[in-house]
């Protein structure tokens, strides 16, 4: 992301940089590995808020297991997924 003009921003919680992209103080958030119990309410914040998110697996086994997050507002969405599947 960082080759695509990107910034790297980090304060050591992955739920609040997800509530930064829901009130708008970021464009959007990646975190390559994370746990559910880390990104689920902070994946609720930017869906009421009207950004988007990259579906999480909310049963069985692979819930337990960490997974990449992605969320950001609607506008930016697109280019994100672009370098995150790139």
């Amino acid at each position: 992301m960082l080759g695509k003009g990107g910034n790297f921003i980090r304060n050591g919680s992955g739920v609040l940089m997800l509530a930064y992209v829901a009130a708008g103080r970021l464009v959007g958030y990646y975190e390559p590995h994370m746990r559910a119990w880390d990104c689920m309410a902070g994946y609720c914040l930017v869906k009421e808020a009207g950004g988007t998110h990259l579906p999480f697996p909310a049963e069985g086994e692979a819930l337990l297991q960490g997974h990449p997050v992605l969320a950001s507002n609607r506008t930016v969405y697109a280019d994100l997924l672009a370098i995150h599947a790139g």
